[in-house]
């Protein structure tokens, strides 16, 4: 079993890493945190490239962590709340998932994921 943190925190060992490491010792998974402070991605751009290629025309972290995120059994998402929202690398991680709604899920988990049985 995979499972993906991505920590939306921009403290690596804060309170809400402590919680998700309370969630997944008792998985017998290979876990793989993302530190999406420290991933360098922007946020979508709203292009609408996505809709007739094959993922994002963005390059930086992103690709990555949303590469792990499609592959993975599980997901954690670890945010802080300020002001009643998410921390805002999460939000920009999110606004970047529009690369798999646009291309359509199935094509874009083929494109980032060659030979992978994609699940959606």
């Amino acid at each position: 079993m995979k499972a993906i943190v991505l920590n939306g925190s921009p403290h690596g060992a804060g309170n809400g890493m402590r919680m998700a490491g309370w969630l997944l010792e008792d998985l017998a998974a290979d876990v793989r945190v993302v530190d999406l402070y420290d991933a360098g991605m922007s946020p979508c751009r709203g292009c609408a490239s996505c809709g007739g290629l094959a993922g994002c025309v963005q390059e930086g972290g992103a690709a990555d962590a949303i590469a792990a995120a499609l592959a993975a059994d599980g997901l954690v998402m670890v945010s802080p709340v300020h002001f009643s929202s998410l921390s805002a690398p999460l939000v920009g991680f999110i606004s970047r998932l529009q690369m798999v709604w646009g291309a359509g899920a199935d094509r874009a988990c083929r494109a980032v994921l060659p030979g992978a049985a994609c699940p959606v």
